[in-house]
């Protein structure tokens, strides 16, 4: 098992948190965050400076550490990276770096930190002796190391270092100083490796407890071990001796089969390692050494540093245990292992616990999609193996495997490598592009990326990290582990983890591991918003395509830490203006991020309105400490007060959360407290309302502080609204109703209209008492409210001064925006409660009418203080066509019509329908009919949608569409009360009848003649009515002092004439009482009513014929309901019926037959009956006829149903006492029938008409109506 490391933080160079700095620290950590990266990558090595920070959070922090040589700069200048090898190593034991190509190395001290540049040494490289393709393609870099002389954990004096190359075929130069290069480059040491054929070498190892001594790897497998002393003339000593190892036939014969091979630069060993000896452990003598080979063998040496001598331990194949360990199962065996999965070894290194870390990249087949291209991306792996026991084999401790993944890099010296810091068990893999951070403890998941951003431009190509050293009882050190690597474009950098978060395990809760990997996205995001800004930052900030974690949650909790100044890493920035505008521009760079990577989809709705919302408040914040700014350098240039009406809430909005009050408890609000803006919003209302309400406080005092109040809701306004606009197509809610705004909830809603409503009432109380001078130009002093400030007596003098009429004009100006505001707002809360609750649900339909309400009374507002031209503008822009066309006829006549023609040709309908309904409701009807022609469709769809007939059909006229005509005057014919109007109505519209005829058809066709005939029998039923009326007119003018009567005595009067025999039925003449009055006040009966009052009256002597009217007027009614009818049918017949007094008829004595005749010819049944058969045809009827047995009243039937919808007014009681009425006529028709014989008088008067020549027979005239 892995020991834990010690514990240790992050270095904390130049960003320091909030909490850790003092006073005098925070100007130059300010003036550090704010310097460019390019000037901080060039003073890097400068003494005491500090490094540049290019990326920290508390899982790493990633330094630009130093700059690259110039002439390392010219060499990567000439050459391309992407077809080019170059490679570096960083020797952390000798403090220098190399970077070599092909011809040349350069070597220089990075660790110096001196104000000059260091000094570079170029060495020239041996050349490899082969014309291989193959070598000069895959291997064309010599090995470079740099030759230490004193051991990593000796004391003695540091010298400088040397330096040796090593050609891939095998020719060795050693320079014994690095100072060489300035005066003797020529004094190296050279020998040749005895390679066999076809032999490269491969790897190169320094022995780092053993000053001077190498071991170097071939691709036959074979060892050599060199050794580099000092020697004679400058020139070092060299030695090369062939590790041996027991010759078997096995390795006989592989020397025999790689006899006469070509060269394979990717054979033979791959890695080297060298585990130091352990301190007190005499058996080890000089450590050990593990090469591992390509083909999955590993071998085992133990050193001797002391006679220089090794022994081979074993040789061990590996392949099989590596495999179980990526995957393996009892359900699969391991043939099926190694079809799936396909795996390269590519290093090896020594941990601090003396267990190898293998590295290596696979591909499972299983997790492949086999529709994609044939070259997947690779996993990586580092397999932990255990090899203490000197006869066991290596057993597998455990896997660390790696989610990031990448394709094979085709370029050469490309191949990745693994870094180990003292061992571990940090644990770094690096790639050309990027660097991955794991950690090798069991259990964790601790892994980080560190990306180049300018991959193209930019890569990898060496590194370094501190070397391992192993001792039997581990020490804790508090150096964090770190990494080292160079780039070609931005020098040294260096990556430092922390030691903590290495060692936290994981953990099998699911909610845990959310909140885990949800703050990780929240480090990444910080990475970005606090390090991504400067384009000159070598790091690439991303966010992995499958991340994990909540995103919302995470940007979220970063929003609102920088909303309240919490971040870790914000600067410490003093000036106010300059930290609000800071952290403005870190939440416009963390939304801009997501959208940059594409995650911004994995945001909600509602988390993106809240991060868009954090922005608002913190723009508003800002906005709002300008003005205060500005207000109080004003005042305190001018000597005035320095408080404020909103330095006066904060501080008592501060007071209530119980801050020190030692400190600048205004500057700690807009720091600290911007999300509290909704809330000191509402309390410089109620602090308003205390004011205003207050009749003690004078008019200008009222006037100023709404004034300030106006100018503090309407700055936090203005800010928000204009980044919303800017913003939100960034945060995709362009056009968004879904999501709740903050500045359309409801207290806010309340708060603009109370404001409205007070600059309104200041305004118009100002105007009342300073009269019209108020609306004077306010002249030199514009609109400057920093500046103007008012003395009390401002006001008092009648509001003369150009100061009051200033604050007059601003009321004003404020009053528009408000309005403007309170409209917009009200919108915004309308559409977001109708999408997400829906138009019907009961909070929509409220506040839909609330705004339908309080929208033309604040556009008439700005009418009352003479901002009309605005007033018309906002009714344009919220589309309010009725205000529209009420302020368009405030305007002079001219410039109304004028407007009028623009608003029609631009809206159409929308105004046309508004203006023409004016015109209606307020009785300008030839405004509205003597429109331009070119607006008669409008006129038409206006007057055909809203059912304007009385008007409308004199439009229809005016367009000779005389079918519509008539259809409207008919139609309005039913409804008109008035008989004269009714008949006029009917008149023109039977005449438009006549005039729609087109030239092809007759008016005596078949169709015309029915449609003419509907409208003469109204024409007939309407005559009737007037007949009545006449009647009615005549009794009542021959009636003394006719005009002095009450309309109850017309009454009286007229029911003693007409209807003398009501009055053994009260319910009838209540009913007939109401007839009379209609026809008094000339108003039409309804069609059942004129025939039931038609058969109601007495009908004595010559109005004996109205029974026959009656009929006629039943005969011509269409539009009767059935049931109703037949009731209406049978109370006239039964009238009729009842008429007589039959039983006297029958009674009477010494009657001639002639005498009788004459009797049954005067009755009203024989005027009825002779009306209504044709004597020339017994078959035929003129009139609907009832015999005596079908006219009775079913009051069973008739009162629940027929007489209850016929009388819808009547109470129950009074349908009751109608229904004994009709009773009281079924028993008078019944008494006929039995005993008056009118059965028997019935067939006597249908037989004399049936007998008679002619109508006229018996003096009896037509008494049929005919339309006059």
């Amino acid at each position: 098992m892995l020991l834990k490391p010690g514990r240790g933080g992050l270095r904390n160079r130049s960003v320091t948190p909030i909490g850790r700095i003092d006073a005098s620290q925070a100007r130059t950590i300010a003036e550090e965050q704010t310097n460019s990266l390019e000037e901080g990558l060039k003073q890097a090595n400068q003494p005491g400076s500090a490094l540049s920070i290019l990326l920290q959070d508390d899982f790493h922090a990633v330094t630009a550490y130093g700059p690259l040589p110039s002439d390392v700069v010219t060499m990567v200048a000439n050459v391309d990276i992407n077809v080019d090898a170059l490679k570096g190593c960083v020797d952390h034991i000798t403090g220098y770096a190399c970077v070599w190509s092909r011809n040349v190395c350069y070597v220089w001290n990075f660790a110096r930190r001196t104000a000059a540049l260091p000094t570079c040494y170029s060495f020239p490289c041996p050349l490899s002796n082969t014309n291989s393709v193959l070598v000069n393609t895959l291997a064309p870099l010599p090995l470079a190391c740099l030759i230490s002389h004193f051991s990593n954990t000796s004391n003695s004096t540091r010298r400088e270092p040397g330096l040796l190359l090593v050609s891939p075929t095998g020719e060795l130069r050693a320079w014994d100083s690095l100072s060489l290069a300035l005066s003797g480059v020529d004094k190296f040491a050279t020998i040749q490796i005895q390679l066999q054929d076809a032999e490269l070498v491969r790897c190169l190892q320094p022995l780092t407890s053993c000053p001077g001594s190498f071991i170097l790897a071939t691709s036959h497998t074979r060892l050599f071990r060199i050794s580099i002393s000092p020697g004679m003339s400058g020139r070092p000593t060299v030695i090369s001796s062939l590790m041996s190892r027991s010759t078997t036939w096995g390795t006989k014969l592989g020397s025999l089969i790689r006899w006469g091979q070509a060269y394979d630069p990717k054979a033979g060993i791959v890695a080297l390692a060298v585990s130091p000896p352990l301190e007190g452990d005499t058996s080890m003598g000089g450590g050990e050494a593990w090469a591992l080979e390509v083909t999955g063998n590993l071998q085992r040496w133990k050193l001797n540093f002391s006679s220089g001598s090794e022994r081979f331990v074993w040789e061990k194949e590996i392949n099989a245990i590596i495999l179980e360990s990526l995957g393996w199962t009892p359900e699969v065996d391991i043939l099926t292992m190694t079809e799936r999965i396909e795996f390269t070894l590519l290093d090896l290194k020594v941990t601090y616990t003396r267990d190898l870390a293998v590295l290596i990249s696979y591909i499972d087949s299983s997790q492949v999609d086999q529709a994609q291209s044939s070259v997947q991306p690779r996993s990586y792996a580092i397999v932990i193996l255990e090899v203490l026991s000197s006869s066991s084999l290596p057993v597998v401790s455990h896997t660390v495997k790696a989610k990031h993944r990448e394709y094979p890099d085709p370029r050469p010296e490309t191949a990745p490598s693994l870094s180990l810091p003292n061992g571990g068990p940090a644990a770094f893999i690096v790639f050309p592009e990027r660097v991955v951070c794991l950690s090798l403890s069991e259990g964790t998941d601790f892994e980080e990326i560190v990306s180049l951003s300018s991959q193209a431009n930019n890569r990898i190509i060496g590194n370094g990290a501190a070397p391992l050293a192993i001792r039997a009882i581990q020490d804790k050190s508090d150096k964090p582990p770190t990494l080292k690597f160079i780039t070609t474009s931005s020098g040294i950098l260096e990556i430092e983890l922390n030691p903590v978060e290495l060692e936290k395990l994981g953990t099998s809760v699911v909610e845990e591991q959310i909140a885990r990997d949800t703050y990780r996205l929240k480090t990444q995001l910080e990475q970005a918003v606090f390090f991504g800004d400067n384009t000159a930052n070598p790091v690439e900030f991303n966010l992995q395509a499958d991340l994990i974690g909540d995103l919302s949650t995470a940007a979220e909790q970063l929003s609102k830490e920088v909303l309240s100044s919490s971040a870790a890493h914000l600067p410490p920035i003093v000036d106010l203006r300059v930290q609000l505008a800071d952290r403005i521009a870190r939440l416009q760079l963390l939304i801009r991020f997501i959208n940059l990577t594409g995650m911004l989809n994995k945001v909600p709705k509602p988390g993106k309105r809240r991060l868009l919302s954090d922005l608002e408040l913190l723009a508003a914040t800002n906005a709002l400490w300008l003005h205060h700014n500005n207000k109080i350098n004003a005042l305190s240039h001018s000597g005035r007060r320095s408080r404020t009406v909103l330095s006066e809430v904060i501080m008592t909005y501060m007071n209530s959360l119980g801050q020190n009050s030692d400190e600048d408890m205004i500057r700690s609000f807009f720091r600290n407290h911007a999300s509290a803006i909704v809330q000191i919003l509402v309390n410089v209302q109620a602090k308003l309302k205390t004011t205003l309400s207050n009749k003690s406080n004078k008019l200008h005092t009222r006037s100023s502080q709404l004034m300030e109040a106006n100018e503090i809701l309407l700055t936090v306004y203005n800010a928000a609204i204009t980044i919303r606009q800017t913003h939100s197509k960034t945060f995709d809610l362009k056009d968004d109703t879904s999501t709740e705004c903050w500045t359309s909830t409801l207290n806010l809603l309340d708060i603009l209209q109370s404001h409205c409503e007070a600059t309104l009432e200041i305004l118009q109380q100002r105007a009342r008492e300073f009269g019209p001078a108020m609306d004077d130009d306010p002249g030199r002093f514009g609109a400057d409210s920093a500046s103007l400030l008012m003395d009390d007596d401002d006001d008092s003098n009648g509001g003369s001064s150009d100061k009051s009429k200033w604050l007059h004009h601003t009321l004003k100006d404020q009053l528009t925006e408000l309005v403007e505001k309170s409209l917009a707002m009200m919108k915004e809360r309308s559409s977001f409660t109708e999408s997400t609750l829906g138009t019907n649900h009961p909070e929509a339909k409220s506040l839909q009418e609330r705004y339908l309400r309080l929208r033309p009374q604040l556009i008439f507002g700005l009418v009352k203080v003479k901002r009309q031209a605005r007033a018309i503008t906002l009714a344009e822009e919220q589309r309010d066509f009725r205000t529209l066309v009420e302020l368009c006829h405030s305007l002079a006549p001219s410039e109304t019509k004028q407007k009028e023609r623009v608003y029609i040709s631009r809206y159409k309908e929308e105004f046309a329908f508004q203006l023409y309904q004016w015109y209606v409701e307020h009785g300008r009807y030839h405004e509205l009919l003597s429109q331009d022609p070119v607006y008669a469709p409008l006129i038409t769809s206006f007057l055909d949608r809203m059912q304007y007939g009385k008007v409308s059909w004199i439009h229809d006229l005016a367009i000779d569409r005389f079918d519509h005509a008539s259809q409207v005057l008919l139609k309005e014919a039913e409804s008109e009360k008035n008989l004269a109007d009714q008949k006029i109505m009917l008149s023109l519209g039977k005449l438009c009848q006549v005039a729609q005829i087109d030239d092809g058809e007759h008016l005596d066709s078949e169709k015309v003649l029915q449609d003419i005939e509907l409208v003469d029998d109204r024409l007939d039923i309407l005559q009737a009515q007037l007949k009545l009326s006449d009647l009615c007119q005549s009794i009542l003018e021959s009636q003394p002092q006719y005009s002095l009567l009450s309309v109850d005595q017309q009454v009286d009067i007229l029911r003693q004439h007409l209807a003398p025999n009501l009055v053994d039925r009260p319910a009838f003449g209540q009913l007939f009482d109401r007839y009379v009055r209609q026809i008094i006040a000339g108003d039409a009966l309804r069609i059942e009513d004129l025939i039931e009052f038609y058969g109601l009256k007495a009908n004595l002597h010559e109005q004996v014929e109205d029974f026959v009217i009656a009929l006629d007027v039943f005969s011509r009614a269409k539009d009767l309901v059935p049931g109703r009818a037949q009731l209406a049918l049978k109370s006239v017949w039964r009238r009729i019926y009842i008429h007589e007094d039959w039983q006297a008829l029958k009674k009477s004595s010494n009657l001639s037959d002639q005498d009788l005749i004459t009797c049954l010819k005067s009755t009203a049944l024989y005027h009825v009956l002779s009306s209504s058969i044709d004597p020339n045809d017994s078959g035929k009827v003129g009139q609907p006829i009832s015999s005596p047995n079908e006219s009775f009243f079913d009051p069973t039937v008739s009162l629940n149903d027929d007489l209850a919808i016929r009388f819808p007014d009547h109470s129950l009681s009074e349908l009751e006492q109608l229904s004994k009425d009709y009773q009281f006529e079924n028993r008078k028709l019944q008494e006929a029938i039995e005993s008056g014989g009118v059965w028997e008088y019935y067939g006597e008067i249908v037989r004399l008409i049936r007998e008679s020549d002619s109508l006229s027979d018996g003096g009896v005239g037509d008494v049929t109506m005919m339309s006059e």
